[in-house]
């Protein structure tokens, strides 16, 4: 029993990962009109609609944008010392390079390009892309304390003046947009900023898989799944499509086999922000208080926008949200204060998939550990933190471990009794249990003693594989010698035949109880972990093998201390 019940957990374990790693199915999409809506500039799907419609039913950011006049020639460059960005001539950004662990660029969309602004107005279809002119060529944030603001101009056909405010700090990844309007604003007009990017990278050469989610071979970050955010509730997410193409391919450019399109539609009732992220950066646009969000995707587009509030009228109208585009540090995203972290929250995960049990209650605690140790250590080594974190947890399971080692062992010293009770009750299997349990009373043995400490820990050792796998702490964090991405598999799969070895060792010394066979299947999955290990995150594998090393020396000193303990006795 004691043997099966570990085999169960261990097969368990390894069905876990495996699954969580590769087979894992995408939360369920939200239920979507049939047929998608065509991004601005590009033209319809054939049996599509024209557009989703806003409370008052007319469509919107689905037409042709008018082009206003008024854009010039040259653009702007902001640096500050978390990132670089880019502007065109027409006040959408061009490039946006984060400075993080090395330089992150972004894939940003060029057909309709990220901040771009669009107008709506009551009775015309469309949305109107103003291209408001930089002011200035080139801004400066040298200094994490500073700030520094980049205003662009620009004009509408009808001659409404449209300027839009960006304030950049030297010392955070998000940014205060503001976006006014001049001139005689008509009842029902609505403003919208954009954030785009490309539904699909293609590969650097011919025959290279396309990228629709997470880094491209160039080493750029591809924004691919789209999330909303509401208060109190789970991001609705839409993710990234599948990056296989379709054979044969159609037209001079490589087209995806199933984009995931999503209707372009203006959502609402609580939204708090909307954003396009990967497992490790995002990049948010913040609603609330009347502001709306607008989310599409199209076989070249993917897209999310704030709808500020409807104008009424007047002359004058003004309209402010925030941006961030950065890492999804938990820290980062908490501080802005309109539930942003719960993107992160999203790759987490829930425990066995129960919606009651989300493992960000487990993973956070793990990972400010991991950020402390990982900051305060001489040299800020992240590979170190992971050691220091593993001996903790370790330490903190201890007497768990001990008592589940030490009732395998009482178990083993019983295995012959238990035998010989097998081979007595062969044809009465209830008086064979009942001597076995009366033989478990008499030695005061629980034959659950060796496994259910080892449940109890299940979920810690779960949050820490989520936490290990999914942070970007660990994006870009050297450990030492060949060893320069913890979120990267070991370029030599040095780490994971350690572990491997690490396993088989202590499979080897783990008292055999049971089957004797059961025992050999056993021996069968430090092969099977080290294959799956290969591709796995550097980072969790070193927390592995630790683990790995620390249980084979804990269950050494056991051994010892048992067999002091014998040879005292005889």
């Amino acid at each position: 029993m004691e043997k099966r019940a570990l085999i169960a957990i261990a097969l368990s374990v390894a069905v876990l990962l495996a699954w969580q790693m590769w087979l894992a199915p995408p939360p369920p999409k939200p239920a979507l009109p049939p047929s998608p809506a065509p991004p601005p500039g590009g033209d319809p799907a054939p049996g599509s609609e024209s557009g989703a419609t806003t409370g008052a039913g007319r469509s919107w950011a689905t037409a042709t944008p008018r082009q206003a006049p008024g854009g010039t020639t040259s653009g702007a460059k902001v640096q500050t010392p978390l990132y670089r960005v880019e502007f065109g001539a027409d006040g959408a950004v061009r490039s946006w390079e984060l400075a993080y662990r090395g330089a992150k660029p972004i894939v940003v969309g060029s057909e309709l390009g990220p901040l771009a602004v669009g107008i709506s107005r009551t009775g015309i279809d469309g949305v109107e892309v103003v291209p408001p002119r930089p002011g200035q060529t080139e801004l400066v944030v040298s200094e994490r304390a500073d700030r520094g603001t980049l205003e662009f101009a620009g004009a509408t056909a009808d001659g409404l003046h449209v300027r839009k405010q960006l304030e950049f700090r030297g010392d955070a990844f998000d940014i205060e947009a503001r976006v006014t309007v001049d001139g005689p604003v008509a009842p029902g007009t609505r403003l919208l900023l954009y954030w785009t990017s490309p539904t699909m990278v293609p590969g650097l050469k011919p025959g290279d898989p396309a990228v629709t989610f997470g880094e491209t071979p160039d080493h750029r970050q591809q924004l691919g799944r789209v999330l909303v955010g509401r208060p109190g509730r789970e991001p609705e997410a839409f993710d990234a499509p599948g990056p296989a193409l379709q054979e044969p391919r159609e037209g001079p450019a490589p087209q995806l086999k199933d984009p995931h399109l999503i209707s372009q539609e203006a959502v609402s009732g609580g939204v708090t922000w909307v954003a396009l992220d990967n497992d490790y950066f995002i990049a948010a646009l913040t609603a609330g208080g009347g502001v709306g969000g607008l989310r599409g995707r199209n076989r070249e587009l993917t897209e999310v926008a704030v709808v500020f509030p409807e104008v009424t009228g007047g002359s004058r109208w003004e309209g402010v949200t925030r941006l961030y585009v950065g890492p999804k540090e938990w820290k980062r995203l908490a501080a802005l204060q309109v539930g942003l972290e719960a993107a992160q929250g999203l790759n987490y995960g829930h425990f066995l998939r129960l919606p009651f049990i989300p493992m960000w209650w487990f993973c956070v605690p793990l990972l400010w550990l991991l950020n402390f140790f990982g900051t305060h250590i001489p040299g800020q080594n992240y590979g170190v933190a992971i050691v220091l974190l593993t001996v903790l947890v370790k330490g903190a399971f201890y007497p768990l471990a001990q008592k589940s080692m030490r009732s395998m062992k009482q178990m083993q010293a019983l295995q012959p009794q238990l035998n010989a009770l097998k081979a007595k009750y062969r044809s009465d299997p209830q008086r064979f249990q009942r001597e076995q349990m009366e033989l478990f009373r008499k030695h005061r043995v629980n034959p659950m003693g060796g496994c259910l400490p080892m449940v109890v820990q299940i979920p810690i050792f779960y949050a820490l594989y989520l936490t290990l796998q999914y942070s970007v702490e660990l994006q870009g964090a050297p450990f030492l010698l060949w060893i320069h991405d913890l979120s990267r598999k070991d370029p030599y799969y040095v780490l994971p035949i350690l572990m491997g070895v690490s396993m088989l060792v202590q499979q080897k010394m783990t008292p055999t109880v049971g089957d004797p066979r059961q025992a050999q299947i056993m021996l069968v999955m430090p092969v099977v972990f080290t294959f799956m290990f290969l591709e796995f995150p550097t980072g969790l594998v070193l927390y592995w093998l630790v683990n790995n090393v620390l249980s084979v020396v804990q269950q050494y000193l056991i051994d010892r201390a048992t067999a002091r303990s014998a040879a005292g006795k005889s």
